[in-house]
């Protein structure tokens, strides 16, 4: 009952935003796309996302679970070993250009999947074309849900998949590594979404001002994400409600797993402190 509390915020979330919007439904985009990740493996991303995408299926129509966990795919086990007729290693590497045709029915009413059970390990090794090419598929296909299980790391293919959702559900226990990892990948992330402003900055007008905050000596190498937004918002205030509107276009949320001690529980307000001092933006606390 205690994890499903956590789902409820999900549920009502999305109930909130459907009825916010009603009467607008042809400029809504055809799914809601959520990332489930984190920097560590073995933190229970897959647990959430399954159980995620069940609850999701049951509330609020048709649902699909995605296994992005390149090369140790394990996701079809949690609901039901299902198989599908192609691989999923088939869309990506290109040999089948329709992704419909790695979708697989599971038993539960409502929930698909996309898995990767007979893929082989080379699958992982993806460029970022095809983790575009995919990102494009998914946010097509005609669901009201996308979940998306993520593999752990920092790499620049699981970064980006990350960024295409709408939704991002950072997994963590209550462990030093684990905590580690979640600063390290929170990082990570938003450095590559400002590379990837910086890159499609045709003026050239964000680029300048990085390069003329990196240059301060004064700064050096202590600049956090927070002071380099501060930075930018002080020489250019416009350029900086751009970034800052650009970084929000995946909300991040955190939900600590195998909480056991009185103190786990306070685990995650804690990271939601840190998170705003050290990177300046907002990621939110579900619960344990």
């Amino acid at each position: 009952k205690k994890t499903m509390n956590i789902f409820n915020i999900f549920s009502r979330k999305a109930e909130e935003e459907i009825r916010a919007d009603e009467g607008v439904k042809d400029l809504q985009p055809k799914n809601r796309i959520w990332a489930v990740g984190g920097g560590k493996g073995g933190v229970g991303k897959s647990f959430i996302a399954s159980n995620l995408a069940i609850l999701l299926s049951r509330a609020d129509g048709r649902v699909l679970l995605v296994d992005a966990d390149f090369g140790a795919a394990n996701l079809h086990t949690f609901v039901g070993g299902v198989g599908s007729a192609r691989p999923f290693s088939s869309f990506i590497k290109g040999k089948t250009d329709d992704i419909r045709a790695v979708i697989s029915r599971t038993g539960i009413e409502g929930l698909d999947i996309i898995n990767g059970s007979k893929d082989s390990l080379d699958a992982a090794n993806l460029d970022e074309g095809r983790i575009t090419r995919l990102n494009k598929a998914l946010a097509g296909l005609d669901y009201d849900h996308i979940v998306v299980d993520m593999s752990p790391g920092t790499s620049n293919n699981v970064l980006d998949l990350f960024l295409a959702a709408r939704e991002g559900i950072l997994v963590i226990t209550p462990e030093p590594t684990s905590v580690e990892n979640t600063y390290r990948f929170i990082k990570c992330l938003l450095l590559r979404r400002i590379k990837k402003m910086n890159e499609s900055d045709e003026g050239g007008r964000l680029k300048s001002l990085l390069q003329k905050i990196l240059c301060r000596n004064k700064l050096g190498r202590s600049l956090t994400i927070a002071a380099l937004l501060e930075e930018i918002k002080r020489l250019d205030p416009e350029q900086c409600g751009i970034m800052m509107e650009m970084l929000k276009d995946t909300s991040l949320h955190i939900v600590v797993n195998q909480a056991r001690r009185p103190e786990d529980r306070t685990l995650g307000s804690s990271i939601e402190r840190a998170c705003y001092d050290f990177f300046g933006i907002e990621v939110g606390f579900l619960g344990h």
